[in-house]
């Protein structure tokens, strides 16, 4: 699947065994999942159960709407779906950070608080994209910001990356 700039492989099974040599080692990740990333269950095997989800957008009146019903409300009606599969995979259109100017001339402004990443963590999002037209509306420290964010909680992501990254490097997800 390709996502903006960031690619997303999954590894499965195939029905003859294919010998290939690898000259770049997967990239994974030195930081723990999601604690509430979606409990392991054992369900069929050679089987993959994915979630895909479109924009998520954690800003403007969804700030408000977590202050009175808290983190989890975000999510809780989808949380037991969302348990159901392997990977869920959502586009996160809003940056989350603190700081940051208007960064390109546009008519919607799109950032939430870091603290609202805690959603995506609850909900077991597993992998989020962010090349999107909304990650750098306050600027690249900002859209750092985010990336930070969603690596402390676990979740990983593809689409955005600095000047010296390796932004052509795929990311690897081991599902089982």
């Amino acid at each position: 699947f390709l996502f903006g700039f960031g690619i997303f492989f999954i590894l499965g099974c195939s029905a003859a065994p294919v010998k290939r040599e690898v000259s770049v080692p997967p990239l994974q990740p030195t930081f723990p999942q999601a604690p509430d990333f979606h409990p392991q269950h054992l369900g069929e095997p050679n089987r993959v159960r994915l979630a895909f989800v479109g924009d998520i957008n954690l800003a403007r009146g969804v700030e408000r709407r977590i202050d009175r019903h808290g983190t989890k409300w975000v999510f809780e009606a989808i949380k037991p779906i969302l348990d159901e599969s392997d990977l869920a995979v959502a586009n996160l259109e809003s940056p989350e950070g603190n700081g940051g100017k208007k960064y390109t001339r546009k008519e919607i402004y799109l950032k939430g608080r870091p603290d609202s990443l805690d959603a995506l963590a609850y909900a077991g999002f597993g992998l989020v994209t962010l090349s999107n037209n909304h990650i750098l509306d306050y600027g690249p420290k900002v859209m750092d910001q985010t990336v930070e964010g969603l690596r402390q909680r676990g979740i990983l992501s593809v689409g955005v990356a600095r000047p010296g990254d390796e932004a052509d490097r795929a990311v690897y997800v081991k599902i089982r």
